[in-house]
């Protein structure tokens, strides 16, 4: 906990080093049993490769913080924007407007 050795700690304190040690665990998974634990992260893969805020929060760690914190940016579930962090850089948004381009783009090709 963050009050290691220094204090007995609180309730929040408590709820960090489990947040803490459920991401370590996670970690060690992936390297010692990957196929068993896999599927939480391809999950979160796809639910933000589909901008699904819904599916993000529910399978975060910590949903309830995670909720806090998008909603705090002025989001809410049920958006299809990208975070706040990438804004119209998101590879999600960019990549998808791309293909659309070159598509096109090699379609008008062979009409010429």
């Amino acid at each position: 906990t963050p009050s290691e050795h220094l204090a007995f700690p609180n309730a929040d304190e408590v709820k960090a080093g489990l947040i803490a040690y459920r991401i370590a665990a996670h970690a060690g998974d992936l390297v010692k049993i990957r196929d068993k634990v896999i599927k939480w992260d391809m999950e979160m893969t796809e639910a933000r490769r589909t901008l699904d805020w819904e599916k993000q929060l529910a399978l975060s760690i910590d949903p309830e913080e995670a909720a806090l914190i998008h909603s705090r940016t002025g989001q809410h579930p049920g958006n299809n924007v990208p975070c706040t962090m990438c804004g119209g850089a998101c590879v999600y948004i960019m990549l998808p407007q791309q293909k659309k381009y070159e598509k096109e783009n090699k379609n008008l090709q062979q009409v010429e």
